[in-house]
């Protein structure tokens, strides 16, 4: 079954048929050779999956016994279990992931998973937003980015971060889900589990021994992040982006743009997106009789995923509530 709009496409696909299993593995997860063992009488496999843009959420579960050997591939997949059991060998870590657990496996080296009546949700996300963030956030070079386990740090960030999975997951595969509908909203959440990941899971970020003081860019560049952000504020932009097209780093840009508007390109960005929101709801007509789905709509359609976070944001700039904005006339 296929379902899809604007920007979500899902899908769901059950099967007994193994060699059909094993090659929609291949597909959806990672390139790798089968290692194929004998499927019984009651083997059957079920995998939904929702695609937006490079991410992409699933569900696998089956009675199974399948085992692969991975190639690196440019991708991070992470995933939590509510049943059977998921091991991963590499050169440097066997790991065995059971009911209840938060993994996260970056496929940098050849490997070998075994999976084994597998109940898990997964979430697929490309490597270079990864490490694009590890680079921005805390000064790792990309090409230096590890993950160095599979399981989380400790049994706290274990819970989050499966918290944080279902949250996203749910919003690719349900129908219901409408947060990738906006391009902003998609942004800050897959922003959201990726800082999870390198807050939740050992990687290289975790062993930067020493990080030098960002150096002072000019004016010049500072003025053309303020010129990007404004330009392209509507759009699913981060730090990275905002960075490269003033050809800075970061943190360079970060420091001096603190330093001359005190507050970070980000910050900027947040202001600039409450003002679009502002001129929305003064041009908008809600849709019906129902202002709050209206208020809800334009809030993420400027990259607000919490109502109540955007609503005192917008009390704190404009004095009032975004619901008393709405379809007045502009001054």
């Amino acid at each position: 079954m296929i379902s899809s709009n604007s920007s979500v496409l899902r899908t769901t696909v059950s099967t007994t048929d193994s060699d059909e299993a094993y090659g929609l593995f291949r597909q959806i997860y990672v390139d790798h050779q089968p290692v194929c063992a004998p499927a019984d009488e009651n083997f059957h496999m079920t995998v939904s999956t929702g695609t937006a843009d490079t991410v992409c959420g699933g569900h696998l579960r089956g009675a199974m016994r399948y085992r692969g050997r991975a190639e690196p591939a440019a991708i991070v997949t992470m995933g939590v279990l509510a049943g059977g059991c998921i091991t991963f060998r590499s050169r440097r870590e066997e790991c065995a992931c059971g009911a209840g657990d938060a993994m996260a496996v970056m496929f940098d080296e050849r490997s070998e998973f075994t999976v084994e009546d597998p109940d898990v949700v997964t979430l697929q996300v490309p490597l270079v937003r990864v490490t694009q963030a590890a680079q921005v956030n805390f000064g790792t070079l990309q090409e230096d980015f590890r993950l160095h386990s599979v399981r989380p740090v400790s049994p706290t960030m274990n819970e989050f971060f499966a918290r944080v999975v279902h949250m996203v997951t749910t919003q690719l595969l349900s129908p219901e889900g409408l947060a990738f509908e906006y391009p902003l909203v998609a942004r800050q959440l897959v922003d959201v589990v990726i800082t999870a990941l390198l807050n939740g899971f050992a990687n290289s970020t975790m062993t930067v021994d020493y990080r030098p003081e960002p150096g002072k860019i000019s004016a010049a560049a500072v003025r053309r992040a303020v010129d990007y952000i404004d330009e392209h504020a509507a759009e699913p932009i981060g730090a990275a982006d905002i960075a490269a097209a003033t050809g800075t780093e970061a943190r360079e840009l970060q420091a001096t743009f603190v330093r001359e508007h005190e507050l970070t390109p980000m910050e900027y960005l947040r202001r600039v997106r409450l003002n679009g929101a502002h001129h929305d709801l003064q041009t908008c007509t809600p849709d019906g009789d129902d202002a709050v789905a209206t208020v809800a709509a334009i809030a993420h359609r400027w990259g607000f995923v919490n109502q109540r976070l955007f609503s005192a944001l917008y009390r704190a700039a404009f004095g009032r509530a975004p619901g008393i904005t709405l379809g007045e006339d502009p001054p």
